[in-house]
């Protein structure tokens, strides 16, 4: 079970990747990476704020979606293992975090 803590990390460190791009791998689909759009995109997801209790249920800032010039983009990160062969919690000590972002 995680510490009080370990849980208040999780949004700290969620936060850093997304609004820094540190912290992380970023993978941005092909469709945004080759739009003429995609720094605006990407300058959105890092000033994404509008976390809810139905978007962020967990507190954990590990997603969102917004609209942008109509099409809604979504963005989540994702916590791998070292190997990049399955999922991990998200306060284990080797989590390595993806932030995909794509469109809906």
């Amino acid at each position: 079970m995680p510490t009080a803590l370990q849980l208040t990390e999780i949004p700290i460190k969620n936060d850093q990747l997304r609004t820094t791009f540190d912290g992380g791998t970023v993978a941005v689909h092909g469709t945004i990476r080759r739009s003429r759009y995609v720094n605006d995109i990407l300058d959105r997801v890092q000033a994404f704020t509008a976390f809810t209790p139905e978007c962020d249920p967990y507190g954990a800032h590990d997603g969102g979606v917004f609209t942008f010039r109509g099409r809604e983009v979504m963005w989540k990160i994702h916590y791998f293992d070292p190997t990049w062969t399955r999922n991990v919690y998200p306060n284990d000590p080797d989590c390595l975090r993806v932030l995909t972002v794509s469109y809906l």
